[in-house]
């Protein structure tokens, strides 16, 4: 029953999560007057993490009904056959791709607090070279993955597939301290971000342009705040749990992970209600595909008049 039920949670979880980040990503990167400014480009990246998340979730929950359903879930596999299927090789990639991002962005955070001048100087471009760092680096871990399991062909684990399953039981070690660390970090370096935005909104004459673009530094690095705060209750806390085996919560585990997920429904709503602009484009898109063209009645009809004076032959008038 515990197994249907998780079953269930990644399923149903993982593809709201998946369908409620679309829409703000089509927003951004389909608005021009989003797209080109890093602090929304930075926003569209995370939901796409997210979202890949979610449809992860989705298909690892979809393949572990497959097996169920066939009643293959008692017999054993190989870590091997676990890590080439599509669900958890994209898994072990994405497990690292969130937590990093995370902290890439914390440190962009950090950077524009500390030396706003240069910050507000970079474009777009700024913020997909650090979601190409996150992705490079998600494919890297991936790689190890792939180099340290290549062994691992023999019979041992169960069919269902769970990511500590899926690799190396050292390597999976080091991905989850990893990934523990990556978002505790982020929390810490709240603390130099803190202080330095209250030493920023001390200097009270900045200007008009200056303290516009001063709110819009402090708006998004809120923004970043809450979504670390998430974080930390949906997934550090509970790794910490399962990881050092705190109040016997280990065989909850995959409870916990299903939580996780929670983190990307959350965030995206968070990014909304947080961003005017993005919310009033957002209903912008949505409601572009329900308004009708409105269409110019014509008509094609003609009334030939012969030989009247007031008409002369051949002259059109339409009735």
């Amino acid at each position: 029953m515990q197994l249907h039920s998780e079953i269930v949670l990644y399923i149903v979880l993982g593809l709201f999560a998946f369908i409620l980040n679309l829409p703000v990503i089509f927003t951004v990167l389909f608005n021009s007057q989003l797209r080109l400014q890093k602090e929304f480009v930075i926003i569209a990246g995370l939901c796409i993490t997210d979202s890949i998340n979610g449809f992860i979730f989705f298909l690892i929950g979809v393949y572990r009904w497959r097996v169920v359903v066939e009643a293959k879930e008692i017999q054993l596999t190989s870590r091997w056959f676990c890590l080439t299927t599509i669900p958890q090789m994209t898994s072990v990639a994405i497990d690292q791709a969130f937590a990093w991002m995370l902290l890439v962005i914390t440190l962009d955070r950090l950077f524009a607090v500390c030396s706003p001048v240069h910050y507000f100087k970079q474009t777009g471009s700024y913020a997909w070279k650090c979601h190409l760092g996150v992705l490079a680096q998600s494919i890297l871990c991936l790689g190890f993955a792939f180099v340290f399991t290549k062994d691992y062909t023999y019979p041992e684990v169960s069919p269902l597939c769970y990511t500590s399953d899926s690799v190396d039981p050292k390597l999976y070690r080091v991905l989850e301290i990893m990934r523990m660390a990556t978002v505790a970090l982020s929390v810490v370096l709240y603390v130099p971000i803190g202080w330095n935005l209250s030493h920023i909104s001390q200097n009270k004459n900045l200007g008009t342009d200056v303290n516009r673009r001063y709110k819009q530094l402090k708006n998004m690095t809120v923004t970043i705040a809450l979504c670390t705060a998430t974080s930390v209750i949906l997934v550090l806390i509970p790794d910490i749990a399962v990881s050092f085996k705190l109040f016997n919560l280990k065989a909850y585990s995959s409870y916990f992970f299903s939580v996780t997920i929670l983190k990307s429904s959350i965030n995206v709503l968070i990014y909304v209600i947080r961003n005017p602009l993005i919310y009033r484009k957002l209903l912008d898109f949505i409601f572009r595909f329900q308004r009708k063209p409105s269409v110019q009645p014509t008509s094609s009809h003609f009334t030939i008049v012969h030989n009247s004076p007031a008409h002369p032959r051949g002259s059109l008038k339409t009735p």
